[in-house]
């Protein structure tokens, strides 16, 4: 018997080949192919950026920054799927929502909520939210709607389509 295993390209090597398009210089490209390196499964660069900046010192002889370093990541952030290269869910839903073409108030709403009031919705203290956004129950449900759409595992969800694909 014959068998044939079929497979899409890893999700790093998506990663890899999204950054190929972009217009970088031959440090930003190391940097980012190392920084793609650091991203775990579920999508999250876990390494601390100046530990970063000492990696690449050390192991590649490339002289970066912090504020270098962040540039490349906020190109790798803006690949599919979206999220990925976030360093924390706050900023992984962030980055979802900001990118959303349709910027209804639903939306803009939910971004406020991520980015000043994550603490509150995570412990789900909703009546704060409310007071301290002027909003109502339909507004705030509206909000946590558009949140709950989200993806917190932005690397999962590529490798359970490519494993869709495989069959033997």
């Amino acid at each position: 018997r014959e068998f044939v295993v079929v497979e899409g390209p890893d999700f790093h090597s998506q990663l890899e080949q999204q950054l190929g398009l972009r217009e970088l210089n031959e440090t930003e490209y190391t940097i980012g192919v190392y920084i793609i390196g650091c991203i775990d499964e579920d999508g999250y660069l876990r390494r601390e950026i100046d530990m970063i900046v000492d990696d690449l010192a050390f192991n590649y002889n490339i002289t970066s920054n912090v504020q270098e370093i962040e540039k490349v990541l906020k190109t790798i952030q803006s690949f599919d799927p979206p999220g990925v290269g976030a360093r924390t869910i706050q900023e992984c839903l962030l980055i979802q929502l900001n990118r959303k073409a349709d910027q209804t108030r639903d939306v803009v709403q939910a971004i406020e909520i991520v980015k000043d009031h994550m603490e509150e919705f995570s412990k789900k203290h909703y009546d704060k939210i409310k007071t301290r956004l002027h909003i109502n129950d339909e507004e705030l449900k509206e909000a946590i709607d558009e949140i709950q759409k989200l993806n917190p595992k932005p690397g999962g969800a590529v490798g359970d389509i490519y494993r869709e694909l495989q069959y033997i």
